[in-house]
């Protein structure tokens, strides 16, 4: 009878939840780590997580200016940032579709509401 109340225990579902929590915020920091040492110019690493992998994988495709490059990748951190913030759980912004979610911001009419075209992982992401 004590076996079936804690496989039904709140415990084992908050402890569920605290693991998911802890392996989003270690990928959210290894990913944090990876395009702080991109800008620096100082990757010196040999391994890394699938989600860095997508990401060199996703950089390499997208054409980006080299001049322009540590300023994009900053305020993909930062997007990336508040995502997790405002959507937790939810999967980490691609960098191609953050090239695409600013593309669209920047070439649409002043009246426009940016918004209105803001991928729909990362609502109220604009900076305006």
């Amino acid at each position: 009878m004590n076996r079936t109340i804690f496989k039904k225990s709140p415990w084992r579902r908050a402890l569920s939840s605290l693991q998911s929590t802890l392996a989003e915020g270690q990928e959210l920091t290894s990913v944090s780590e990876l395009i702080q040492d991109l800008i620096a110019g100082t990757l010196r690493r040999s391994t890394f997580t699938q989600r860095e992998l997508e990401l060199l994988l996703d950089l390499q495709t997208c054409r980006v200016r080299k001049a322009s490059r540590s300023e994009t990748l900053r305020r993909y951190l930062r997007a990336v940032h508040l995502q997790c913030a405002r959507n937790p759980g939810s999967a980490l912004l691609r960098f191609s579709d953050f090239l695409g979610w600013e593309s669209a911001r920047r070439n649409s009419p002043d009246d426009t509401d940016p918004r209105a075209i803001e991928p729909a992982l990362t609502p109220g992401l604009s900076s305006r």
